[in-house]
């Protein structure tokens, strides 16, 4: 959680890889099936039961949900993750970190190094000694994230204000689930306080910290943790391991996907603004999703927008989609509509008719003047 994150265990190294086809077929899965779940946990099994891995510390009998706690306890535990100072140095199983790339891609849109582990880090605990003259526990994550990185919820919830410091903003989310996510270290944010978010919507982007601290707490309670504890007990009883969180997330048992009836929609764009509608005959009173995407343009980079409203009747128009001014002659919009979350990056895919390809789930247009 701390502002001087790079002192601690050496050089800054940004590690940053490329959305692969494999990470990113992770981050729009909603679910792991049973067998993978049981997979999950012999592979944990089988790591904490290897002392070679566990600092020859006995862990063969901790409980699962207590594998779960160390297993990303330290980030040298993390694939590409900072290792200076932890005691634990044994890479997690790939199938464990897979849950943490389907994390970080939907938080990122890409694969993110850590560097501060989850209330085990032995070296963020001498660092914070070495600094304020007491150690203290960490309730998180903190992920390498340049300023300005923009940061996406990782699920749907409702948006709450952690700490508002000016700069330095932490923002929760109120999960379905009942849990809190906390995203910290943002210099702004770019949602309405107390409001409906999508898992993967805009939440804000990352200060000059340089890294993202994400916490979650087990009720939408927030207890004041301050990102860090002294007492261990206290902060494992009050947190969960982010990774458990989101694999409780990917496990857990989600309705089937919607698909539109007789669903059709319109772009229509102009000189000022960008608009859709969309229409089904199934439309009333659903939730509906829009995002939006353009390419670079000159030195404008390329852009991405996401909307959701419930639709009045079986129309809906979504206005001026772009939202800043004038839109661009000559560049190609594209557009998605669902009554599903979209996951970033679908629009970028330029497709220009996916109705049929998606089952009626998802409606595709391309717009330009």
């Amino acid at each position: 959680m701390k502002n001087t994150w790079f002192a601690r265990k050496g050089s800054l190294r940004f590690y940053q890889l490329l959305i692969s086809g494999l990470v990113a077929s992770i981050a729009v899965n909603t679910t792991l099936t049973a067998s993978a779940q049981t997979s999950l946990e012999t592979s944990l099994r089988s790591y904490f039961c290897n002392p070679a891995n566990t600092n020859n510390e006995n862990w063969c009998n901790a409980s699962t949900a207590q594998m779960w706690d160390r297993i990303g306890g330290e980030s040298a535990q993390f694939i590409n993750g900072v290792n200076s100072g932890d005691r634990w140095q044994a890479d997690m199983p790939a199938d464990v970190y897979n849950v943490y790339k389907s994390l970080s891609t939907i938080i990122f849109g890409q694969e993110r190094y850590v560097n501060s582990g989850y209330a085990y880090d032995q070296s963020y605990f001498d660092w914070y000694k070495a600094k304020y003259g007491v150690g203290k526990w960490h309730a998180g994550l903190d992920i390498a994230a340049p300023s300005g990185t923009s940061v996406r919820s990782a699920t749907s919830g409702t948006t709450t204000m952690i700490q508002n410091a000016s700069g330095n903003y932490f923002i929760g989310v109120k999960a379905d689930d009942g849990k809190l996510w906390i995203y910290g270290h943002l210099s702004s944010y770019s949602v309405a306080l107390n409001t409906r978010v999508n898992a993967g919507q805009l939440i804000g982007y990352t200060n000059g910290s340089n890294h993202l601290h994400l916490e979650v707490q087990n009720t939408h309670t927030y207890q004041p943790t301050y990102g860090a504890h002294v007492d261990r007990g206290w902060l494992l009883q009050v947190t969960i391991s982010p990774l458990e969180a989101y694999a409780q997330r990917l496990t857990s048992t989600s309705p089937s996907p919607l698909a539109f009836v007789n669903g059709s929609s319109r772009p229509y764009i102009d000189a000022n603004f960008i608009n859709l509608t969309v229409s089904a005959s199934n439309l009333a009173g659903k939730q509906v999703y829009v995002q939006m995407w353009r390419p670079a343009v000159g030195s404008n980079p390329a852009r991405e927008w996401n909307y959701s409203r419930v639709a009045p009747s079986t129309s809906i128009t979504f206005q001026d989609l772009d939202g800043i001014g004038g839109t661009f002659a000559g560049v190609d919009y594209y557009t998605v509509a669902s009554l599903n979350p979209i996951p970033p990056g679908t629009a970028a895919l330029r497709r220009t008719a996916c109705y049929t390809a998606t089952g009626g789930q998802q409606l595709c247009d391309r717009v330009r003047r």
